[in-house]
């Protein structure tokens, strides 16, 4: 759904849009009307009527065509784009800052002396933050593929490190366990977010 907005955008036009939609796409929209501007979901329902897809609106009130309530899952589903962008900058933003942990440990191994460790580390932490900056302004799925390489390299190297310890304390592998689960579930989230529907102009 387009919000308003104090800058001038060029207004869709549905009457041109959405004569060009399938049956399937049409009864679709009809579903889900109540997510759509009023403009776009009566313009739906008059094509439909046209195309004698239904024969009143009384149909409307049809099981099939009532608001569904939103079902709880571990991704949910956001109709709306300028949400879903809002929301998709947030989790990039998130992202960005979890590139400062692996930096800030990198240049503690600086300090003892590691510093081939270290400025392996930091590097991967920067690249981190800069493929997360990128991602703020638009999700690349190529960029997202690079976040899940840099994460199992990560992994491989945490792993190594606490079998290097003599004893292990139950919050260091709690927090990195944290962590690493926020940052996969927002890479994933991610990837929910962003494939793109053509009906997206209207809502």
């Amino acid at each position: 759904m387009m919000e308003k907005s104090k800058v001038h955008q060029e207004k869709p036009d549905f009457a041109k849009q959405i004569p060009e939609y399938s049956d399937g796409e049409i009864l679709e929209i009809l579903k889900k009307r109540s997510h759509y501007q009023p403009e776009a979901a009566r313009l739906a329902i008059d094509e439909a009527l046209k195309r004698k897809l239904i024969f009143s609106e009384d149909d409307l009130l049809a099981k099939e065509y009532r608001p569904k309530p939103l079902k709880k899952t571990l991704f949910p589903k956001i109709e709306d784009k300028t949400q879903r962008q809002k929301i998709s900058r947030s989790i990039s933003r998130g992202l960005v800052i979890t590139g400062v942990i692996p930096i800030i440990f990198g240049l503690l191994k600086f300090n003892q002396g590691n510093s081939v460790e270290g400025a392996l580390v930091t590097s991967g932490g920067v690249l981190w933050m800069f493929f997360a900056a990128q991602t703020i302004r638009k999700v690349n799925p190529k960029i997202l593929r690079l976040f899940f390489v840099l994460l199992a390299f990560g992994g491989i190297y945490l792993a190594n490190v606490f079998l290097q310890l003599k004893s292990v304390i139950f919050m260091d592998v709690f927090i990195v366990a944290v962590v690493y689960g926020l940052a996969i579930y927002g890479l994933l989230y991610l990837i929910k977010l962003h494939p793109q529907d053509k009906q997206e102009a209207i809502k």
